[in-house]
């Protein structure tokens, strides 16, 4: 049976994995950090790389800009908070 995820995870960030039928191209994002770093590739092996070149390309920019690099949901590890979202009720 074959291994299917929807995310990758590297150095402790996750990224989400989506397929596009339009084009048939595979694109994700790092999920639980504060800025948008996306990835994308033409192959699951190919959006694999893109995703580790995505951390690294992330924790260079947080060291060149001065800044933690936090990893996806490190923020509730140490604030020992579950962050929340809220959605509005709907009535149908």
């Amino acid at each position: 049976m074959p291994d299917l995820r929807d995310s990758l995870s590297y150095k402790g960030f996750v990224g989400s994995v989506h397929f596009n039928a339009n084009d048939g191209g595979v694109y994700g994002r790092i999920a639980g950090v504060t800025d948008l770093v996306t990835f994308e590739a033409t192959t699951v092996a190919g959006l694999a790389a893109s995703f580790r070149e995505a951390v690294e390309d992330y924790l260079l920019l947080c060291r060149t800009a001065g800044k933690p690099a936090r990893t996806s949901y490190s923020y509730m590890r140490s604030s020992g908070r579950m962050p929340r979202r809220s959605m509005p009720l709907r009535r149908v």
